[in-house]
């Protein structure tokens, strides 16, 4: 697998053209505020005993909560990306096709979110749904770039609104 390549089964290591980046940040906060919306009208909020522990980590004032804002806007985004949609994707999609690495990679990307989003299954429905949102960002650009954008623009919402409540 070449790093750099764009196609299906590369990994599209470049961070892509100023519009589709801008594409990215976009959509990113457009899932996360449909999130905040709608997930309230699907299921009960859990309580402040059953969130995860990096919601804890983010909700403790200090140190904690810098540490929380590092990985969300910092880490995660191109970490998560570069795996996922690009490394992941692109070999999974070389042995088996782009649909099963579309679904693998999606359903992989939300377990690993399981520890935050097991009491809150809307949780997952919206962590999947960014997840396709950066893979096509991902297969349409041809890069990797605006995907980390979208989820970059999407932890910055989620983070933004804990902050906010605490």
């Amino acid at each position: 697998m070449r790093i750099q390549e764009g196609t299906m089964t590369g990994a599209a290591w470049k961070i892509g053209q100023p519009r589709f980046l801008a594409l990215g940040f976009g959509i990113g906060p457009l899932i996360a505020i449909s999130y905040l919306l709608l997930s309230p009208l699907m299921s009960t909020p859990p309580d402040e005993n059953a969130i995860g522990p990096f919601a804890k980590m983010a909700t403790t004032p200090g140190l904690q909560q810098v540490i929380a804002l590092f990985i969300a806007l910092v880490l995660a985004p191109p970490v998560e990306e570069l795996l996922f949609r690009g490394v992941m994707f692109g070999g999974i999609c070389q042995s088996f096709g782009p649909i099963w690495a579309a679904i693998l990679t999606t359903f992989l990307f939300a377990a690993s979110h399981i520890i935050e989003a097991i009491h809150f299954w809307p949780a997952f429905v919206f962590i999947s749904l960014m997840a396709l949102a950066a893979l096509w960002l991902r297969i349409s650009t041809k890069t990797i770039g605006p995907s980390i954008a979208l989820h970059f623009s999407y932890n910055l919402v989620m983070i933004s609104t804990i902050f906010l409540a605490t």
